[in-house]
């Protein structure tokens, strides 16, 4: 059995230790920094998932298209949480959800 030299060298890496220390403390650097970015984005996701539940005007149609009068009589009647902030309202999404739950019919 012959031994080809060039087989050995494209699988084998001779470092030297303070080298490959070097190496891995980079290598935690890295992943500790990937860490703290994995864990900012996961705060940004629980901020945006606390935002999304103010619908605009305009989103609330695209989940219950229906005209003004019917948004306004919603409204009036309390069937629906809203906030009004000067000319803008925005929707609570849990409550066009009970909305839409408490309107299901079963089928016939």
């Amino acid at each position: 059995m012959t031994i080809n030299l060039a087989d050995i060298r494209d699988r084998i890496l001779i470092i030297p230790e303070k080298d490959f220390t070097k190496y891995h403390k980079s290598i935690d650097k890295k992943f500790d920094e990937l860490h703290k970015e994995i864990k900012e984005l996961k705060e940004i996701l629980n901020q945006n998932t606390i935002k999304n539940d103010k619908l605009t005007q305009k989103q609330a149609n695209e989940l219950l298209p229906f005209g003004r009068t019917w948004w306004q009589q919603k409204r009036d009647s309390g069937a629906v949480e809203f906030s009004k902030i000067g000319n803008r309202i925005f929707y609570s999404r849990a409550s066009l959800e009970k909305l839409i739950e408490d309107n299901k019919r079963e089928e016939f």
